[in-house]
């Protein structure tokens, strides 16, 4: 996306435009009530069907059944997927999207459910594309200003989690809540790799199936290099020793490879959105963050890049997510930083080495950059490298294992 400088005006214009789109939210209307006969249709509002459906799908989600659970998920994906093609084809998918901007509110409440779910589980792989799809197509500015609205509702949560004041019963939702919906997607939307690649596991012919079912199938590239080649020390290029072409396959990989492409860099283009609210509220005093607080938040941002730099991703959404690692840790200081990522210090030191090697220019080019950010400021601030010697060190001989291997 391009880089968004609101004025205070458009900034005061998209919050009250939020506002108002959450008052069309059918507050009295529980789709759990029962026997049916006693629920009343309610009032008619604007997008008052599409609030109606989302909260009886999204109430579905919890039933013990598992037939309804998946029912309910696969209507809620209908829905979105033919507005999003009835969107691109009449030019207003922004309009539609933002429609649907309550749906990530309403979602937060089942993402306990959700995450007890296996990443591949049919409501998982139905409900959070829907939500992925209001994240990228909805208004940039109608987006903020629900960020700038959870970031408020963190206010205070740190120092209650610490145990230095009593714990209420709060169930607004926050930002953090957003940041566990995003982790969630992450992971859900990820590349399985090709079906080349898979042939021979118990699983291949379910899974070749159901993607038949749910994805376009195209002719794969028949130059592919596998990911496994080995890499010119010279020029960091894979090469491939058989001279035999590879056979022509007709399956979903293209698909699916751009879906997780296309949905990661979604995903983290919004926490670098969330960063930047958070930063220009910090800085007009218009946030009240404890120490407490801010920890709480750089630990949500930083959680989601570091499941994202170890997952499979490509090498674009690798370099976006470590150039949004780059901006937490100038924007909240290195203290914050150690803070935040705690016990998984040695696992960001490995992800990191281990892109640096990598074989694109500028992915290597942007590790670097990370990690003298990081041994500067270390030295900057404590005129030693003691804090971050050892993790550095305890994982040298593995990344270079995996480099040259």
């Amino acid at each position: 996306r391009p880089k968004y400088n609101p004025t205070p005006k458009t900034r005061t214009f998209f919050s009250k435009a939020l506002s108002r789109i959450e008052s069309f939210q059918l507050r009295n209307f529980d789709p759990s009530e029962f026997p049916m006969s006693n629920i009343e249709i309610p009032d008619w509002k604007p997008h008052w069907l599409a609030e109606a459906v989302t909260d009886i799908c999204l109430q579905a989600l919890g039933h013990t059944n598992k037939t309804i659970q998946c029912r309910a998920g696969s209507i809620l994906r209908e829905l979105f997927w033919a507005q999003n093609q009835e969107g691109k084809t009449k030019g207003n998918l922004s309009v539609i999207a933002s429609m649907h901007v309550t749906f990530i509110v309403k979602i937060l409440r089942h993402l306990n459910h959700l995450s007890t779910l296996p990443p591949k589980d049919a409501p998982r792989i139905d409900i959070l594309p829907c939500a992925v799809f209001v994240l990228q197509s909805a208004p940039v500015g109608l987006l903020r200003a629900l960020w700038r609205k959870l970031c408020r509702g963190l206010v205070g949560k740190g120092r209650r989690l610490s145990g230095d004041e009593e714990k209420p019963n709060i169930v607004a939702p926050t930002i953090l809540g957003i940041y566990g919906l995003l982790n969630l997607s992450l992971k859900t939307l990820e590349y399985e790799g090709s079906e080349r690649n898979l042939e021979g596991r118990e699983d291949f012919y379910n899974k070749q199936f159901s993607w038949s079912q749910q994805y376009f199938e195209s002719e794969e590239h028949t130059n592919a290099i596998p990911s496994e080649a080995p890499v010119d020390p010279y020029n960091m290029a894979p090469t491939v020793e058989s001279e035999e072409p590879l056979s022509p396959k007709i399956n979903t990989a293209s698909a699916r490879r751009w879906q997780a492409h296309d949905g990661s860099i979604a995903i983290i283009d919004t926490s670098r959105s969330i960063v930047q609210e958070a930063v220009w509220m910090l800085r007009r005093k218009a946030l009240d963050f404890s120490d407490e607080d801010t920890a709480l938040f750089t630990r949500a941002a930083t959680s989601l890049y570091l499941q994202a730099l170890s997952l499979e991703q490509s090498d674009v959404v690798i370099r976006k997510t470590i150039v949004a690692a780059k901006e937490i840790l100038l924007a909240f200081k290195l203290k914050n930083f150690f803070g935040a990522v705690g016990d998984t210090l040695q696992h960001w030191m490995r992800v990191i080495l281990f892109h640096c090697g990598a074989r694109r220019v500028f992915v290597r080019k942007e590790a670097l950059d990370l990690l003298r950010i990081i041994l500067r400021a270390t030295w900057d601030s404590f005129g030693t490298f003691t804090r971050i010697r050892v993790p550095l060190l305890s994982v040298q001989t593995e990344v270079m294992e995996r480099i040259v291997l």
